[in-house]
């Protein structure tokens, strides 16, 4: 984390620029992805 943000890099694209989420909406993703709302069909 910095300042507030989380860093990550996009596995299929590892030589990309890293991409940054403030931390709440970081923590609602994982949310999300725990509740498994984010499945596609």
């Amino acid at each position: 984390m910095r300042r507030g943000h989380i860093l990550t890099r996009d596995a299929k694209a590892p030589a990309a620029a890293a991409l940054r989420f403030a931390a709440p909406v970081w923590t609602d993703f994982l949310r999300a992805v725990t509740r498994g709302e984010l499945t596609s069909r």
